[in-house]
């Protein structure tokens, strides 16, 4: 670990990427060797991550406010995550999947992204509110219509 000028910890890079980054050549495959050792032993990778990368490709802002009986309140937002929040360097990163010309890989699975990162999701707004988030979109997915193919014949 190193430190930046604000004194905030921060892994070291080497050859140009986090130092636990695994290249293709590793026996496991590429990716986060934190990652990959919590898959290897069952647990959710947020168990060893640190939480700027557990978060990926979700973002959550903290604003302090002061609620109308002179109490401070904050406000979190949790959105998705861009190449521009990383700021001027941020389109730099070659890696970034939430931003693809070909569409976000980041939001495309089998499950919608509020149940395939629950962890997270509960870890960031907390159980009552995931509860409450969970319960609106289930309700929010039996209702919606499905689309079928639509049959078109180009000439």
């Amino acid at each position: 670990m190193t430190a930046t000028v604000a004194g905030e910890a921060k892994t070291r890079v080497k050859d140009g990427a986090c130092i636990f980054l695994n290249r293709g050549n590793w026996p496991a495959g590429p990716g986060c060797a934190l990652h990959q050792y919590a898959l290897a032993r069952g647990e959710h990778h947020m168990t060893h991550k640190p939480e700027v990368c557990w978060l990926v490709p979700l973002r959550r802002t903290v604003e302090e406010g002061v609620a109308d009986d002179g109490e401070p309140q904050w406000t979190t937002t949790i959105t998705s995550f861009d190449r521009g929040a990383w700021g001027p360097g941020g389109a730099n990163f070659a890696w970034w999947c939430t931003t693809d010309a070909d569409g976000p890989d980041a939001y495309v699975g089998r499950l919608p992204v509020y149940r395939s990162m629950e962890h997270e999701l509960r870890a960031m707004a907390g159980d009552g509110v995931y509860d409450e988030l969970a319960r609106y979109l289930d309700h929010r997915r039996a209702r919606a219509r499905t689309p079928l193919p639509f049959p078109v014949f180009i000439r």
